[in-house]
């Protein structure tokens, strides 16, 4: 877990930081972390203007809001940032790397990646 940890260090979303390990036996086969796609604006930066909105919200600033309905909780489909284990998951497949079988964690939690879904 402390693997997880540590890439946890690299989130650059302005909410919660997670990160992501996907293991496959005893080995480490991706990583990734909550924030912006690659090619994006890191959301620290101003990437997500829905995570940039609650920002200014949770900090007293919603008069600078672009959009008001980007409120904690709320507005979440115009988010672009993605979770730490979808973040593994592009990863690994932009190096070919197969998760089947595979088993990612996080925090406290562990979860199965089942085999890919058939078309």
């Amino acid at each position: 877990m402390s693997i997880a940890l540590a890439v946890e260090r690299g989130a650059d979303c302005t909410g919660t930081h997670v990160g992501a390990v996907v293991v496959l036996g005893n080995r480490i086969i991706s990583t990734g972390y909550n924030g912006t796609p690659e090619g994006f604006e890191n959301c620290q930066d101003g990437g997500c203007v829905r995570c940039a909105d609650s920002k200014l919200f949770k900090t007293g600033m919603a008069n600078e809001m672009s959009d008001s309905h980007h409120v904690p909780g709320a507005g979440l489909d115009r988010c672009v940032c993605v979770h730490a284990e979808q973040n593994a998951f592009i990863t690994a497949a932009r190096f070919g790397i197969s998760l089947d079988g595979a088993i990612t964690r996080h925090g406290a939690r562990a979860s199965a990646v089942s085999k890919r879904p058939s078309r």
